[in-house]
């Protein structure tokens, strides 16, 4: 569960930003033979807005991953919470151990 720290609303940046984001994310991740399925939603019902975002992480190498997302909805990044994005996305995850 997300809970906001409120700020004075003079100088409140974002006081609306419960109203695109939620209060929660749900997320869940599946992992079969080196590869990581994930899906992340989150809904507000009052504002009826929200997102799904789904990603699949794949090996290429022994600590090398790629990975693909894909995200629709409010709140791809903090700065711009309040703007629909469609977003593909392609990575490279290191894994250092």
């Amino acid at each position: 569960m997300r809970q906001r720290i409120n700020e004075p609303h003079a100088t409140d940046d974002n006081p609306d930003i419960i109203d695109y984001m939620g209060r929660g994310d749900p997320e869940g991740t599946y992992r079969k033979n080196g590869h990581e399925f994930s899906v992340l939603a989150r809904h507000n019902f009052n504002t009826d807005k929200g997102a799904v975002q789904l990603g699949w992480a794949f090996p290429l190498q022994s600590n090398l991953k790629g990975y693909v997302r894909l995200f629709s909805g409010y709140g791809y990044s903090p700065i711009d919470y309040n703007v629909y994005q469609q977003v593909i996305g392609l990575e490279v995850l290191i894994n250092f151990h």
